[in-house]
């Protein structure tokens, strides 16, 4: 079959150095089971705010796999008015070039981005295509975190009408699928009347990034020159600092744990943002806390190889369900201190792949790092069970090869039949 995916945010597989996420890592599954592809992301990075080139390109990464870059300008904030206005122009240019392209099966389009997912619907039902919609942030509702929850009642009605594009975009969906089961069915919420049969949750799995030894070597020299020091036990953070982080509750818990005296606890983030100047102001005095900007995949894995606690900091009005980050923690064997409540921290729970604790207490979470830093056969259980969790859940190879198969099943293409049942030795 042939398949188009559309993606705001990903790094596309034409681009060197970037490192392979969701959509590039079930290309590879649906290309081994021979089905062509066109990847569809802008020619701006939102990440970055960089571009990737000055003008619509067409790509190839294999014969039948093809990249469409769609030039439409850009934006400087994460949030804003021109985020939403470049949508609007991406969602255009989109339908002006899709009738260049050979017919497609099956479209594949993750939101954020309601009106590239509202194209998507529209070309899928006006040539015969399948569509599927990817829910991977819950937009809009990610700007009611930026307001204090006294003010979200009254802003939820400034929202309406991108809920009312959503109401569309789901109810024309074939099938809805998410990087968390919550997620999935807060896209079903929208169309309760649709059947739903084909709907399935699946993960933000990750593939451990493993850099060349000498690139690896190289990165953590460089932070040793930045005075981390690998002796120490070490925390690290991997993220976007946005309102939505309680990074505060982490410098809280550090500079609890510095007044008490005992061996230091490191603390390693790799990241930026715009909340990164209130987060350097807080951590102000605290000796082992280092920010290291934004980093490239060499630096993080460097990073996670010196940590032995991966952090996933989150506010008490997080919205955010099973994000990629705790993910890439448990896949290179950190102990994950989590304040993520729901799916997440029933995560935490059946495997035993770290703790839990509420946003905003420090003194819960310096605890934990206490314990984990003091036990060291605590430490390794953990870890033991942090990679074994990994393997079992969220392994990039087996949750692709799922979803590739559950995309054959939403196009109508016929399934493999299950084993028949072994017979029950006579007599």
């Amino acid at each position: 079959m042939r398949v188009w995916t559309v993606h705001i945010g990903e790094t596309p597989p034409t681009e060197s150095g970037g490192r392979p996420f969701r959509y590039t890592l079930l290309a590879r599954a649906l290309r081994a089971r021979g089905h062509e592809l066109v990847q569809w992301y802008p020619t701006f990075a939102h990440l970055t705010k960089t571009w990737r080139a000055s003008e619509d390109q067409l790509l190839e990464v294999e014969p039948g796999w093809q990249v469409r870059l769609v030039h439409a300008g850009g934006y400087r904030r994460h949030v804003g008015l021109a985020r939403l206005l470049f949508y609007r122009r991406l969602a255009r240019r989109i339908r002006e070039l899709a009738p260049a392209h050979a017919a497609t099966d099956l479209i594949l389009a993750g939101l954020p981005a309601p009106e590239v997912c509202e194209a998507v619907v529209d070309i899928a039902a006006a040539s015969g295509a399948r569509a599927v919609i990817d829910v991977q942030d819950l937009w809009p509702d990610i700007y009611l975190t930026l307001l204090p929850e006294r003010l979200r009642p009254l802003a939820r009605p400034l929202l309406a009408p991108l809920q009312r594009r959503n109401r569309r975009v789901f109810a024309g969906a074939d099938a809805i699928s998410g990087v968390s089961q919550g997620y999935m069915e807060w896209g079903r919420g929208f169309a309760p009347e649709r059947e739903g049969r084909l709907d399935r949750a699946f993960p933000l799995a990750v593939d451990p990034y493993r850099p060349e030894p000498a690139a690896l070597a190289a990165a953590k020299a460089g932070l040793r020159e930045r005075g981390v020091n690998p002796s120490l036990f070490t925390a690290c953070f991997l993220g976007l600092f946005t309102r939505t982080i309680d990074m505060e509750t982490v410098l809280d818990a550090l500079r609890l744990l510095e007044e008490r005296g005992g061996p230091p606890v490191q603390l390693l983030l790799c990241g930026d943002g715009p909340m990164g100047e209130a987060f350097r102001a807080r951590a102000q005095g605290l000796r082992h806390v280092h920010f290291l900007g934004w980093s490239d995949a060499t630096m993080m894995a460097a990073v996670t190889g010196m940590a032995s606690v991966g952090l996933a900091a989150y506010g008490r009005l997080a919205i955010q369900s099973i994000p990629n980050k705790p993910l890439e923690y448990l896949g290179n064997g950190l102990a994950l201190l989590s304040s993520l409540p729901g799916e997440m921290a029933r995560i935490v729970e059946e495997t035993g792949c770290g703790f839990s604790y509420r946003p905003g207490d420090a003194p819960a979470l310096a605890a934990l790092l206490a314990r984990l830093r003091d036990e060291p056969e605590l430490l390794a259980g953990v870890q033991a069970r942090a990679a074994a969790a990994f393997e079992e859940r969220f392994a990039a190879g087996a949750v692709y090869e799922a979803m590739a198969s559950w995309l054959e099943e939403v196009a109508g293409l016929p399934q493999p039949r299950p084993a028949p049942a072994a017979m029950a030795p006579a007599g």
